[in-house]
């Protein structure tokens, strides 16, 4: 679609970000907008968007950066 031309994207962004962490698993989601043309006609939307790293490695984030300052669980 995209290499024939039927689908032409002028805009893609996300905000709003949300993450949350269970355990060793992390959940992220996001707010975008996409807009662009779909066979000549144009469109614009939001979209939700959710993500699952592999690990909270792949976030960057140490095992007990959501405990820090808390007694008796750091």
């Amino acid at each position: 679609m995209v290499i024939s031309g039927e689908l032409v994207h002028m805009r893609m962004d996300s905000g709003m970000f949300r993450i949350k962490i269970y355990g060793d698993s992390a959940v992220i989601t996001s707010k975008g907008t996409s807009a662009g043309t779909w066979k000549g006609m144009p469109f614009s939307f939001f979209e939700w968007s959710t993500s699952m790293p592999e690990s909270r490695r792949a976030l960057g984030l140490r095992a007990h950066d959501d405990h820090a300052g808390k007694p008796g669980l750091s």
